[in-house]
């Protein structure tokens, strides 16, 4: 699957602003796809943030975005029981590991922590530099853009 990438409520007022531009422009050329759910918390967030909700819509209908299951969720929440987070957003960890994402965008400095802590060989991961350089931004992305094949 191509490069997934998830987009923290944290961030959802910065959704249109120009430090998100440079995710938005990789998103719109097909170098990485939006994973999310429907369901549980994810969902009341997405509720709060009409502008990534309309988003969204928009990259599944184009194929830019991948949707989650609920069965997936759940395998995802098992495999992470045993494990101590120091964030309260468990249901972000959850869709990471479920959505095989790549890269998290996020403000939360506790979530970072808690999705670099997931990192595993099959599984690298990596927070989204969104107050960093428009370069560095367009550096970090290009490192993880999907090839045509994908």
């Amino acid at each position: 699957m191509c490069t997934g990438t998830i987009l923290d409520a944290s961030l959802f007022k910065l959704f249109d602003k120009d430090e998100m531009k440079p995710w938005r422009k990789w998103i719109e050329k097909g170098y990485g796809k939006i994973i999310y759910t429907q369901s549980g918390k994810f969902k009341k967030e997405l509720m709060k943030g009409p502008k990534i909700s309309s988003y969204i819509v928009e990259k599944r209908r184009s194929g830019s975005a991948v949707l989650i299951d609920t069965e997936k969720l759940k395998k995802a929440s098992i495999k992470l029981n045993s494990r101590n987070f120091r964030s309260d957003d468990r249901h972000m960890l959850e869709l990471s590991v479920a959505g095989n994402a790549e890269v998290l965008c996020t403000g939360d400095e506790k979530l970072k922590e808690d999705i670099l802590s997931l990192v595993d060989h099959d599984q690298p991961r990596a927070v989204y530099p969104h107050e960093a350089s428009r370069k560095a931004q367009e550096k970090f992305l290009n490192k993880r853009r999907c090839t045509s094949s994908n």
